[in-house]
């Protein structure tokens, strides 16, 4: 499997993920869910123009997590 492509497999098992473990949570726990997962998709695909999309999904998902 190519790299990006995995990259990219990963990064929406992961968004489903969160989305599923969301349905469960409270409010201020669905919003960091979803920050996070957002902000996780948002530097994946930075990251894949800078060269590295697994730093980029981390940066973005620690960003979004902050900001959800």
């Amino acid at each position: 499997m190519l790299r990006s492509n995995r990259s990219t497999l990963l990064l929406a098992l992961a968004l489903s993920g969160a989305v599923t473990a969301a349905g469960c949570a409270r409010n201020a726990q669905r919003g960091l869910v979803f920050g996070a997962a957002g902000g996780a998709v948002v530097g994946g695909v930075i990251g894949k123009v800078a060269g590295s999309t697994a730093k980029g999904a981390i940066i973005g998902a620690a960003v979004g997590g902050a900001a959800g």
